[in-house]
Protein backbone atom coordinates (compact mmCIF):
# COMPACT_ATOMS: atom_id res chain seq x y z
CA UNK A 1 0.00 0.00 0.00
CA UNK A 2 1.15 3.54 -0.73
CA UNK A 3 2.16 5.69 2.23
CA UNK A 4 0.50 9.13 2.16
CA UNK A 5 1.56 12.37 3.77
CA UNK A 6 -1.14 14.32 5.59
CA UNK A 7 -1.32 16.83 2.72
CA UNK A 8 -1.66 14.06 0.12
CA UNK A 9 -4.29 12.26 2.20
CA UNK A 10 -6.42 15.36 2.60
CA UNK A 11 -6.03 16.38 -1.03
CA UNK A 12 -6.89 12.94 -2.38
CA UNK A 13 -10.01 12.61 -0.28
CA UNK A 14 -11.25 16.18 -0.36
CA UNK A 15 -14.10 15.38 -2.76
CA UNK A 16 -15.30 12.85 -0.18
CA UNK A 17 -14.17 13.75 3.31
CA UNK A 18 -13.08 16.70 5.35
CA UNK A 19 -10.29 15.06 7.38
CA UNK A 20 -9.50 16.13 10.92
CA UNK A 21 -6.90 14.40 13.07
CA UNK A 22 -7.52 13.17 16.61
CA UNK A 23 -3.81 12.88 17.40
CA UNK A 24 -0.70 15.01 17.01
CA UNK A 25 -0.03 15.52 13.26
CA UNK A 26 3.44 14.09 13.82
CA UNK A 27 1.78 10.77 14.66
CA UNK A 28 -0.31 10.73 11.48
CA UNK A 29 0.01 7.69 9.25
CA UNK A 30 -2.12 6.58 6.30
CA UNK A 31 -1.63 3.81 3.79
CA UNK A 32 -4.06 2.94 1.04
CA UNK A 33 -4.49 1.07 -2.20
CA UNK A 34 -7.28 1.51 -4.74
CA UNK A 35 -8.22 -0.73 -7.63
CA UNK A 36 -10.93 -0.19 -10.25
CA UNK A 37 -12.80 -3.22 -11.61
CA UNK A 38 -15.67 -2.57 -14.00
CA UNK A 39 -17.51 0.22 -12.18
CA UNK A 40 -16.46 -0.87 -8.69
CA UNK A 41 -13.53 0.56 -6.73
CA UNK A 42 -11.87 -1.72 -4.21
CA UNK A 43 -10.14 -0.01 -1.32
CA UNK A 44 -7.61 -1.19 1.24
CA UNK A 45 -6.68 1.25 4.00
CA UNK A 46 -4.81 1.68 7.24
CA UNK A 47 -4.86 5.02 9.08
CA UNK A 48 -4.43 6.62 12.50
CA UNK A 49 -7.42 8.06 14.47
CA UNK A 50 -9.40 10.63 12.49
CA UNK A 51 -12.70 12.45 12.26
CA UNK A 52 -14.08 12.09 8.73
CA UNK A 53 -16.94 14.36 7.64
CA UNK A 54 -18.78 13.96 4.34
CA UNK A 55 -21.44 16.39 3.10
CA UNK A 56 -22.63 15.84 -0.50
CA UNK A 57 -24.13 19.35 -0.52
CA UNK A 58 -20.61 20.78 -0.35
CA UNK A 59 -19.37 18.77 -3.33
CA UNK A 60 -20.55 20.61 -6.42
CA UNK A 61 -20.80 19.00 -9.85
CA UNK A 62 -20.08 15.53 -8.49
CA UNK A 63 -22.57 12.69 -8.48
CA UNK A 64 -22.53 11.33 -4.94
CA UNK A 65 -24.88 8.42 -5.62
CA UNK A 66 -22.81 5.47 -4.52
CA UNK A 67 -22.68 2.92 -1.72
CA UNK A 68 -19.70 2.14 0.49
CA UNK A 69 -19.36 -1.49 1.58
CA UNK A 70 -16.89 -1.76 4.48
CA UNK A 71 -15.06 -4.53 6.29
CA UNK A 72 -12.84 -3.60 9.24
CA UNK A 73 -10.17 -6.11 10.25
CA UNK A 74 -9.35 -3.98 13.28
CA UNK A 75 -10.43 -0.68 14.76
CA UNK A 76 -13.81 0.98 15.00
CA UNK A 77 -15.70 4.07 13.96
CA UNK A 78 -18.74 5.71 15.51
CA UNK A 79 -20.79 8.38 13.79
CA UNK A 80 -23.97 9.42 12.00
CA UNK A 81 -25.21 8.84 8.44
CA UNK A 82 -28.07 11.21 7.69
CA UNK A 83 -30.07 10.78 10.89
CA UNK A 84 -28.92 7.21 11.56
CA UNK A 85 -26.31 6.29 14.17
CA UNK A 86 -23.50 4.10 12.81
CA UNK A 87 -21.02 1.89 14.61
CA UNK A 88 -18.45 0.15 12.41
CA UNK A 89 -16.17 -2.51 13.88
CA UNK A 90 -14.42 -5.78 13.09
CA UNK A 91 -17.39 -7.97 14.06
CA UNK A 92 -19.73 -6.69 11.38
CA UNK A 93 -20.00 -5.86 7.70
CA UNK A 94 -21.43 -2.47 6.78
CA UNK A 95 -22.96 -0.70 3.85
CA UNK A 96 -23.52 3.07 3.81
CA UNK A 97 -25.32 5.31 1.32
CA UNK A 98 -22.81 8.08 0.66
CA UNK A 99 -25.41 10.36 -0.91
CA UNK A 100 -26.27 11.19 2.72
CA UNK A 101 -24.29 13.49 5.04
CA UNK A 102 -21.92 11.34 7.06
CA UNK A 103 -19.53 11.94 9.93
CA UNK A 104 -17.55 9.35 11.84
CA UNK A 105 -14.89 9.35 14.55
CA UNK A 106 -12.44 6.45 14.23
CA UNK A 107 -9.67 4.70 16.11
CA UNK A 108 -6.69 3.22 14.24
CA UNK A 109 -8.39 1.42 11.36
CA UNK A 110 -7.27 -1.45 9.14
CA UNK A 111 -9.84 -2.54 6.60
CA UNK A 112 -11.05 -2.79 3.05
CA UNK A 113 -14.17 -1.92 1.14
CA UNK A 114 -15.93 -1.44 -2.16
CA UNK A 115 -17.50 1.66 -3.70
CA UNK A 116 -20.61 0.72 -5.71
CA UNK A 117 -22.68 3.11 -7.90
CA UNK A 118 -26.36 3.23 -6.93
CA UNK A 119 -27.59 2.40 -10.40
CA UNK A 120 -25.38 -0.71 -10.68
CA UNK A 121 -27.37 -2.44 -7.92
CA UNK A 122 -30.70 -0.65 -8.35
CA UNK A 123 -30.36 1.23 -5.06
CA UNK A 124 -33.31 3.50 -4.29
CA UNK A 125 -32.79 5.89 -1.32
CA UNK A 126 -36.54 6.24 -0.86
CA UNK A 127 -36.96 2.50 -0.44
CA UNK A 128 -33.68 0.92 0.63
CA UNK A 129 -31.91 1.38 3.99
CA UNK A 130 -29.17 4.02 4.01
CA UNK A 131 -27.16 1.97 6.50
CA UNK A 132 -26.99 -1.80 6.93
CA UNK A 133 -24.94 -3.59 9.57
CA UNK A 134 -24.70 -7.40 9.50
CA UNK A 135 -22.84 -9.68 11.92
CA UNK A 136 -19.95 -11.42 10.15
CA UNK A 137 -21.03 -14.71 11.74
CA UNK A 138 -24.27 -14.76 9.72
CA UNK A 139 -24.40 -16.99 6.62
CA UNK A 140 -25.13 -14.16 4.18
CA UNK A 141 -22.24 -12.12 5.61
CA UNK A 142 -19.90 -15.07 5.12
CA UNK A 143 -21.10 -15.42 1.52
CA UNK A 144 -20.43 -11.74 0.84
CA UNK A 145 -16.96 -11.99 2.34
CA UNK A 146 -16.17 -15.10 0.30
CA UNK A 147 -17.19 -13.30 -2.89
CA UNK A 148 -15.09 -10.25 -2.00
CA UNK A 149 -12.06 -12.40 -1.15
CA UNK A 150 -12.42 -14.30 -4.44
CA UNK A 151 -12.48 -10.98 -6.32
CA UNK A 152 -9.39 -9.74 -4.49
CA UNK A 153 -7.57 -13.02 -5.24
CA UNK A 154 -8.44 -12.85 -8.95
CA UNK A 155 -7.03 -9.34 -9.15
CA UNK A 156 -3.84 -10.35 -7.32
CA UNK A 157 -3.37 -13.29 -9.70
CA UNK A 158 -3.95 -11.14 -12.77
CA UNK A 159 -7.04 -13.11 -13.82
CA UNK A 160 -8.74 -10.08 -15.31
CA UNK A 161 -11.65 -11.78 -17.10
CA UNK A 162 -12.46 -13.69 -13.92
CA UNK A 163 -12.15 -10.46 -11.89
CA UNK A 164 -14.76 -8.80 -14.11
CA UNK A 165 -17.16 -11.70 -13.63
CA UNK A 166 -16.55 -11.76 -9.88
CA UNK A 167 -17.08 -7.99 -9.64
CA UNK A 168 -20.51 -8.39 -11.25
CA UNK A 169 -21.28 -11.33 -8.98
CA UNK A 170 -20.31 -9.35 -5.86
CA UNK A 171 -22.55 -6.45 -6.89
CA UNK A 172 -25.39 -8.92 -7.44
CA UNK A 173 -24.93 -10.38 -3.97
CA UNK A 174 -25.01 -6.92 -2.43
CA UNK A 175 -28.25 -6.25 -4.26
CA UNK A 176 -29.91 -9.53 -3.26
CA UNK A 177 -28.54 -9.99 0.27
CA UNK A 178 -28.40 -6.43 1.65
CA UNK A 179 -30.76 -4.12 -0.20
CA UNK A 180 -34.35 -4.19 0.97
CA UNK A 181 -33.51 -6.83 3.62
CA UNK A 182 -33.60 -4.89 6.86
CA UNK A 183 -35.58 -7.28 9.03
CA UNK A 184 -32.55 -9.01 10.53
CA UNK A 185 -29.94 -6.27 10.52
CA UNK A 186 -28.57 -4.95 13.78
CA UNK A 187 -29.82 -1.50 12.92
CA UNK A 188 -33.46 -2.50 12.40
CA UNK A 189 -33.98 -4.67 15.49
CA UNK A 190 -37.27 -3.23 16.77
CA UNK A 191 -39.55 -6.12 17.65
CA UNK A 192 -42.99 -4.57 17.24
CA UNK A 193 -45.01 -1.78 15.69
CA UNK A 194 -45.03 0.02 19.03
CA UNK A 195 -41.23 -0.08 19.18
CA UNK A 196 -41.09 1.48 15.72
CA UNK A 197 -43.65 4.12 16.67
CA UNK A 198 -41.68 5.02 19.80
CA UNK A 199 -38.44 5.45 17.86
CA UNK A 200 -40.15 7.40 15.11
CA UNK A 201 -41.71 9.76 17.65
CA UNK A 202 -38.36 10.30 19.38
CA UNK A 203 -36.61 11.06 16.08
CA UNK A 204 -39.34 13.46 15.01
CA UNK A 205 -39.40 15.35 18.33
CA UNK A 206 -35.73 15.13 19.24
CA UNK A 207 -35.35 18.91 19.60
CA UNK A 208 -38.43 19.26 21.83
CA UNK A 209 -37.51 20.27 25.41
CA UNK A 210 -40.35 18.12 26.80
CA UNK A 211 -39.16 14.88 25.23
CA UNK A 212 -38.34 12.46 28.06
CA UNK A 213 -39.36 9.16 29.59
CA UNK A 214 -42.36 10.59 31.43
CA UNK A 215 -43.72 12.18 28.26
CA UNK A 216 -43.33 8.91 26.34
CA UNK A 217 -45.04 6.87 29.09
CA UNK A 218 -48.03 9.24 29.09
CA UNK A 219 -48.24 9.43 25.29
CA UNK A 220 -47.99 5.68 24.65
CA UNK A 221 -49.65 4.37 27.82
CA UNK A 222 -46.55 2.59 29.13
CA UNK A 223 -45.17 2.05 32.60
CA UNK A 224 -41.62 3.18 33.36
CA UNK A 225 -40.49 -0.45 33.60
CA UNK A 226 -42.04 -1.35 30.24
CA UNK A 227 -40.48 1.66 28.55
CA UNK A 228 -37.05 0.83 29.98
CA UNK A 229 -37.26 -2.77 28.77
CA UNK A 230 -37.89 -1.56 25.21
CA UNK A 231 -34.64 0.44 25.33
CA UNK A 232 -32.65 -1.82 27.62
CA UNK A 233 -30.01 -2.61 25.00
CA UNK A 234 -29.43 1.14 24.53
CA UNK A 235 -29.04 1.74 28.28
CA UNK A 236 -32.56 3.08 28.77
CA UNK A 237 -34.68 5.62 26.93
CA UNK A 238 -32.97 8.71 28.36
CA UNK A 239 -29.57 7.39 27.29
CA UNK A 240 -31.02 6.60 23.86
CA UNK A 241 -32.41 10.14 23.44
CA UNK A 242 -29.15 11.72 24.60
CA UNK A 243 -27.19 9.60 22.14
CA UNK A 244 -29.37 10.66 19.22
CA UNK A 245 -29.03 14.31 20.21
CA UNK A 246 -25.25 13.94 20.37
CA UNK A 247 -25.38 12.39 16.90
CA UNK A 248 -27.22 15.43 15.58
CA UNK A 249 -24.59 17.68 17.13
CA UNK A 250 -21.82 15.74 15.40
CA UNK A 251 -23.51 16.16 12.01
CA UNK A 252 -24.03 19.91 12.47
CA UNK A 253 -20.57 20.55 13.90
CA UNK A 254 -18.92 18.68 11.03
CA UNK A 255 -20.39 21.11 8.50
CA UNK A 256 -20.25 24.29 10.61
CA UNK A 257 -17.66 27.05 10.26
CA UNK A 258 -15.42 27.58 13.31
CA UNK A 259 -17.01 30.87 14.39
CA UNK A 260 -17.26 32.16 17.96
CA UNK A 261 -20.11 30.57 19.91
CA UNK A 262 -20.94 28.00 17.21
CA UNK A 263 -20.37 24.95 19.43
CA UNK A 264 -22.55 26.33 22.22
CA UNK A 265 -25.34 27.31 19.81
CA UNK A 266 -25.48 23.83 18.31
CA UNK A 267 -25.34 22.18 21.73
CA UNK A 268 -28.21 24.30 23.05
CA UNK A 269 -30.32 23.61 19.95
CA UNK A 270 -30.17 19.94 20.88
CA UNK A 271 -30.98 20.58 24.56
CA UNK A 272 -27.46 20.56 26.07
CA UNK A 273 -27.37 23.64 28.27
CA UNK A 274 -24.33 22.79 30.42
CA UNK A 275 -21.16 23.21 28.29
CA UNK A 276 -18.93 21.05 30.49
CA UNK A 277 -21.50 18.25 30.61
CA UNK A 278 -21.95 18.46 26.83
CA UNK A 279 -18.20 18.34 26.19
CA UNK A 280 -17.81 15.31 28.45
CA UNK A 281 -20.70 13.38 26.93
CA UNK A 282 -19.63 14.22 23.38
CA UNK A 283 -16.07 13.08 24.00
CA UNK A 284 -17.29 9.87 25.63
CA UNK A 285 -19.37 9.04 22.55
CA UNK A 286 -17.01 10.13 19.77
CA UNK A 287 -13.57 10.29 21.42
CA UNK A 288 -13.07 13.85 20.19
CA UNK A 289 -13.88 17.33 21.53
CA UNK A 290 -16.83 19.18 19.93
CA UNK A 291 -14.61 22.10 18.88
CA UNK A 292 -12.33 19.72 16.97
CA UNK A 293 -15.26 18.70 14.75
CA UNK A 294 -15.84 22.14 13.22
CA UNK A 295 -15.29 22.27 9.48
CA UNK A 296 -11.79 23.14 8.27
CA UNK A 297 -13.14 25.44 5.59
CA UNK A 298 -16.33 26.44 3.78
CA UNK A 299 -15.00 26.08 0.23
CA UNK A 300 -17.05 23.57 -1.77
CA UNK A 301 -15.14 21.11 -3.92
CA UNK A 302 -15.76 21.44 -7.65
CA UNK A 303 -14.64 19.64 -10.74
CA UNK A 304 -12.65 21.39 -13.45
CA UNK A 305 -14.06 22.25 -16.84
CA UNK A 306 -13.23 18.80 -18.19
CA UNK A 307 -15.13 17.02 -15.47
CA UNK A 308 -18.49 17.03 -17.20
CA UNK A 309 -21.19 14.96 -15.58
CA UNK A 310 -19.14 11.86 -14.98
CA UNK A 311 -20.03 9.70 -12.03
CA UNK A 312 -18.22 10.61 -8.82
CA UNK A 313 -16.37 7.30 -8.84
CA UNK A 314 -15.09 7.98 -12.35
CA UNK A 315 -13.97 11.44 -11.29
CA UNK A 316 -12.09 9.97 -8.36
CA UNK A 317 -10.44 7.42 -10.61
CA UNK A 318 -9.36 10.18 -12.97
CA UNK A 319 -8.00 12.46 -10.24
CA UNK A 320 -6.54 9.89 -7.80
CA UNK A 321 -3.80 7.24 -7.95
CA UNK A 322 -6.20 4.35 -8.63
CA UNK A 323 -4.84 1.59 -10.78
CA UNK A 324 -7.32 0.29 -13.33
CA UNK A 325 -7.10 -3.44 -12.77
CA UNK A 326 -9.13 -4.26 -15.85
Amino acid sequence: MKQYSLEEWRDMGRAFYDVRLKTDPRQFSARADFCGVNRLILTKVRFTPQLLAHDPANIREFDSDYLLFERYESGEGRGVLGGTATQVDSNTLHMLDMSQPYATSTSVVVGDGVLIPHDLVGFDPSRDPNYVSVQRSKPRARLLEAALDALISAIAEGSLDEARDLANAFAGLVQSLLLGRIEDTDLQSAASTLDLELRDHINTHLADPGLNGTDLCDRFGLSRASLYRRFQEEGGVEHYITGLRLDRCLVELSSAAPTRGRVRAIAERWRFTDPSNFNRRFRERFDVAPSECLALNETPVSTNANGGNQHLIHQWMRKSPIRNCV
